[in-house]
């Protein structure tokens, strides 16, 4: 967090000015330079200064007053600046309409603005007249009428620079636009800090493109006035059909464009432009290539309407590609908060919503103080609070909507919008990696665009790709584009699975907005109009469908696993060419034994096309294990220990025979997370919260609660020690443990305290189960569970939340196995197990990574600490898991750290192979580190042979995927007394953002409390989907590895990723990769 304060650590200086001063400074210095070039005419700066306080004098006469907004409805024109300049001398306000919108639209403008009068052309005076029932004035016409009239006095009284400057409408979620207000102190501020980087000076000539939409025609202006140079405008014909060639013809040095108008010039005939300006949209390679060592000037510029036109800038890259970063604020500091929550703020280097803090952050929004309460934020908690030797301040921010991180050297990369956050199968999308990607392998066609689809009839959506391809089909018909299997196999080799686009349309010319930006909205239209019977007659011939019965029913369990359209599903499918991976997968399972079918993991990590697994799925043995009734009071437990433990039991909890429904031993990894919980000063427990909302049902609720207590007998268990072990004692009854706390702090503030007391006052033999609901009056309910990690795992605590909100809303959740059922099925497998982890590790050599990593003196205390970093997510061809490439660099890396050609390390997996019915479903603590070994005795052995291998043993595992990691150790190698695993790797793809609606209609978002104390027992090595990166972390404490050493380990590792994933696209051995 260091670096996020150094950054934020002071909030640029605000200029408390008039922008009409600083133009009045260059009337001044250059009377007689061109201010204004335009179709229609030109003017020296004494000429506009001239015209603009004489217009300025009748706006006076007609009783125009500071804080009033002047509606301006001209043509591309000299009299717009006119205009603009005389409307800020008499201390109002201006909003410029956009004569080519829908004049309802206009209205609506007009009417929020409530105009006087509207300032307009001849050409435009008919339309003037329907938008407002006041005469319009045409400025032409007045001037021309008085021609002797008094000029506006120069030092005519202005209001405080805080006053409005301008107003600019944008399209509002409502469906009417919202008016974006900015005061002379935002302008002024923005252009101070923002003119030296954007290489405006005295001979500039910055051409007026931008529709008057577009604030940035306002920035041209002002900025150009500021510095001394000359605004060019061009009529609107030229602008829109002879763009290059205007710009040539007045010389134009600057110019400000979204990528997608820019595209349309050629650099080669634009030979006076000095500065290109790209905005509005993400820049690719693609789009700076073009214009890359030809002399002129790329700058990236991004901003919020909200925060005047920029508030950060990217005028120094040293390379083409690093112009995809927004670089840095200008006259603003940019924080990056979590997307749900803006009261926290996140680490360098992590994901999140864009916060503006700082002098350009405009007044907000017109007439509206709900929305702008709710978008321009006071106060966040951290700001007040300050960190890292930073202290605390007041602020206001405003919330952009868009997500984005910092990067290593400080600059600012967007990565998408959160409310429009794409998501496929689960997997979150960023759509501008999948179009450089296929732009990449398409080089011929002249603009790529990928966007979410859902044809008609489809209950999904799918990603699809749009081809630009001049002379292909009208904007409005597009058509199927068929992809050579080439093409699919390159973009197999640079994109994850669930980001290769499923549909590809070709156009002749993609559609626009009236900005010039790309309407995604229109090609989302498009795409959608297809249904799924064009689709499928389309593409025939293109895909095999099935034909024997079986055929159809991988399919459609195929289908409801991966939520696709059947007609995009052939019998020559990759399972993970399609989305599917180790987690989908184990949903396969489930269907298929729903199915009244069996099929493991193993099967389908070894058969993953539909036609082989069909094979498969037929030839397996039609009956499966039955379900296994739950165990009954001891008989999980040795027949020597069971009196002794009883009676214990007794004693320690007082619980008798009767009163208890089971007595279960533990995993590996329960009694880890138990004993870990009981050791000095550790977090025992966890605790999850659930926000409801104001109206719910208290009686329901806790109806509810006692429901998933019955369905779920584990989140009820007691965990008692006895012989070195602990034991899960599960009552037959429980009273029901709830508790309502109503409070006058926020929620955020009365869930710390709770959890925080909580922690501190626990008793490890009372009952972990705990609810409580806590109210406020205004802010809602929220509900606490307490639970340990011994009682649930990441996929199950989903469910118990799930199963609460169906009991709330009256519906019956699914019957499920129960843990009890789980742990019965591992006893039962235990013999198998050890046979199983015998011959895999028959004659391995201990890992011992102890010489390498543990400091010579160890501090008293264990601290435990994650150490983080992210990188572009690996490029892996189709049925490779990102798991298996991660589980497998580490080992390599190892290998080499080492010197040792046999690595043994750890591998978190979900341990939910047993052929249990609902086994994906079931709640309880099912993960394991399942011992993983990579031989590498032939140097000679491909990269590729080592990846296969390691996700060749996580298919094998099968009922031996929850023996436990000591138990294996112990029984199954020879390694010295106190050998132990030291480190495990973990590739999080559980979905961590879960919702849930009740009955009232409010949605709340599940959220754990975040104060973990829990020591790992392994260095984990954990990797995570960012979007288009992907995250990876350290997670260990103090007395196994220095935080400083690894740092060092994380920063060496992080680069032999990428290189065992190039190495496995290009068939490299071992030998041959650096690492």
């Amino acid at each position: 967090m260091e670096k996020v304060w150094r950054v934020g650590a002071t909030v640029p200086e605000a200029v408390h000015d008039h922008v009409h001063n600083r133009v009045a400074q260059m009337v001044s210095s250059q009377p007689q330079n061109p201010a204004v070039y335009a179709w229609d005419g030109e003017l020296s700066y004494a000429e506009l200064d001239r015209l603009a306080r004489k217009l300025a004098g009748q706006l006076t006469a007609l009783g125009t007053e500071p804080g009033d907004i002047v509606p301006l409805l001209f043509e591309k024109s000299i009299w717009t600046t006119v205009a603009i300049l005389a409307v800020v001398k008499v201390g109002a306000g201006f909003v410029i309409l956009d004569r080519f919108l829908p004049e309802s639209r206009l209205q609506i403008i007009v009417k929020q603005s409530d105009a006087k009068y509207i300032l307009t052309s001849i050409s435009n005076r008919d339309q003037a007249e329907r938008l407002s029932p006041s005469a319009p004035i045409v400025v032409g016409k007045l001037l021309e009428a008085d021609d002797d009239g008094p000029l506006l006095p120069i030092d005519y009284p202005a209001p405080p620079p805080s006053s409005i400057v301008y107003v600019v409408f944008t399209s509002g979620s409502t469906g009417e636009p919202k008016g974006c207000v900015v005061s002379h102190e935002n302008l002024c501020s923005a252009l101070h800090h923002q003119i030296p980087c954007l290489g405006y000076k005295p001979t500039s000539r910055v051409f007026d493109f931008s529709s008057y939409s577009f604030d940035i025609t306002i920035h041209n202006m002002f900025a150009t006035w500021w510095t001394g140079g000359c605004v060019c405008i061009p009529s609107d014909t030229d602008r829109t059909e002879n763009l290059a060639k205007t710009i040539a013809d007045m010389q134009a040095t600057i110019v400000h464009l979204t990528p997608t108008v820019a595209r349309l010039l050629d650099p080669e005939c634009v030979p006076m432009l000095e500065t290109l300006v790209l905005l509005g949209e993400i820049i690719t390679d693609h789009d700076t290539k073009p214009w890359w060592g030809r002399g002129q000037r790329l700058i990236n510029a991004y901003g919020p309407t909200e925060c005047t036109s920029y508030s950060a800038i990217n005028y120094q890259a040293s390379t083409s590609s690093m112009l995809s970063s927004i670089g840095t604020g200008m006259g603003s500091v940019i924080w990056v908060v979590d997307p749900h929550d803006h009261h926290i703020l996140l680490p360098w280097g992590q994901t999140g919503e864009l916060l503006i803090e700082g002098p350009i952050v405009g007044l907000g929004y017109l007439n509206d103080p709900i929305k702008t309460e709710a978008t321009f934020i006071v106060d966040p908690r951290w700001l007040v609070k300050g960190a890292c030797g930073v202290p605390g301040r007041r602020g206001r921010l405003y919330k952009t909507g868009d997500l984005g991180m910092y990067t290593e050297d400080g600059r600012i990369n967007i990565l998408g919008r959160k409310d429009t956050q794409v998501k496929i199968r689960g997997n979150r999308i960023e759509l501008g990696e999948v179009e450089c990607q296929v732009q990449d392998c398409m080089p011929e066609v002249s603009r790529v665009v990928a966007e979410t689809i859902r044809l008609q009839e489809s209950i999904s959506h799918i990603l699809a790709v749009f081809l630009c391809i001049p002379e292909s089909t009208p904007v409005m018909d597009a058509h199927l584009f068929k992809i050579s299997e080439e093409i699919i196999s390159r973009l197999a080799q640079k994109l994850p699975a669930y980001m290769i686009p499923t549909l590809f349309f070709s156009m002749s010319q993609l559609p626009s907005t009236l900005t010039g930006k790309l309407d995604r909205k229109r090609l989302r239209e498009i795409g959608s109009s297809w249904s799924i019977e064009k689709v499928a007659l389309a593409a025939l011939g293109e895909k095999r469908s099935p034909r024997t019965s079986d055929e159809h029913k991988v399919r459609n369990l195929w289908v409801k696993v991966l939520n696709i359209d059947e007609s995009l599903i052939g019998v020559d499918d990759d399972f993970f060419q399609l989305g599917g991976d180790s987690m989908s997968a184990l949903q396969l399972v489930g269907a298929a034994r729903r199915a009244g079918s069996v099929l493991t993991l193993a099967k389908i990590f070894h058969n993953p096309v539909l036609s082989a697994m069909c094979k498969v799925i037929t030839q397996a043995p039609v009956s499966e294990e039955p379900l296994v009734e739950a165990p009954l009071g001891l008989d999980l437990i040795d027949e020597g220990m069971k009196e002794g433990l009883a009676a214990h039991i007794s004693a320690s909890i007082g619980l008798q025979g009767s009163d208890m429904a089971e007595i279960l031993p533990l995993t590996d990894m329960q009694e880890y997370y138990i004993r870990d919980g009981i050791a000095e000063d550790r977090q025992f427990v966890d605790y999850y919260y659930l926000d409801l909302g104001l109206d719910v049902d208290i009686v329901r609720l806790k109806n509810s609660c006692q429901q998933i207590m019955e369905l779920f007998p584990i989140i009820t268990a007691t965990f008692v020690p006895y012989l070195g072990r602990h034991y899960a004692v599960i009552p037959t009854a429980l009273d029901l443990p709830f508790q309502t706390i109503d409070t006058l702090e926020d929620l955020p503030d009365a869930t710390a305290t709770l959890c925080l007391e909580d922690i501190s006052n626990f008793q490890r033999h009372q009952t972990i189960l705990r609810f409580v609901l806590i109210r406020h009056k205004t802010q809602g309910m929220r509900l606490i569970l307490r639970l340990s990690h011994a009682q649930y795992d990441a996929m199950s605590i989903g469910f118990i939340f799930e199963a609460l909100v169906e009991f709330y809303n009256g519906r019956q959740p699914t019957e499920r196995s129960t843990f009890s059922n789980y742990m019965t099925h591992v006893a039962r497998c235990r013999p198998k197990s050890i046979s199983h982890f015998k011959r895999v590790l028959d004659n391995a050599h201990f890992t011992d990574m102890s010489p390498q990593f543990l400091q010579e003196e160890l501090p008293v205390t264990a601290v435990p600490y994650r150490i983080q970093n992210e990188i572009a997510t690996p490029r892996i061809e189709a049925g490779i898991t990102l798991a298996s490439l991660m589980s497998a660099a580490w080992a390599l890396f190892l290998s080499n750290m080492l010197k040792c050609d046999d690595i043994v390390f750890g591998r978190l997996i979900n341990g939910r192979n047993a052929p249990l019915p609902g086994i994906e479903e079931l709640v309880g603590c099912c993960i394991n580190v399942s011992p993983a070994r990579v031989s590498l005795s032939s140097q000679k052995v491909t990269v590729k042979e080592v990846v296969q291998d390691v996700q060749g043993q996580f298919g094998a595992l099968g009922d031996a995927d929850a023996f436990g990691f000591e138990e294996a150790v112990h029984k199954c190698t020879a390694w010295p007394a106190g050998s132990a695993i030291f480190s495990a790797t973990m590739h999080q793809n559980v979905e961590e953002d879960l919702a849930f609606e009740l009955e009232a209609g409010f949605t709340g978002r599940l959220r754990r409390f975040e104060n973990d104390r829990r020591l790992p027992f392994f260095l984990y090595m954990i990797s995570y989907p960012r979007g288009d990166r992907m995250g990876v972390e350290i997670f260990s404490h103090t007395r196994m590895v220095s935080q400083e050493k690894s740092r060092v380990l994380l920063d060496r590792f992080c680069p032999v990723v990428e290189r065992v994933a190039e190495a496995l696209r290009e068939g490299l051995c071992v030998e041959d990769i650096r690492i």
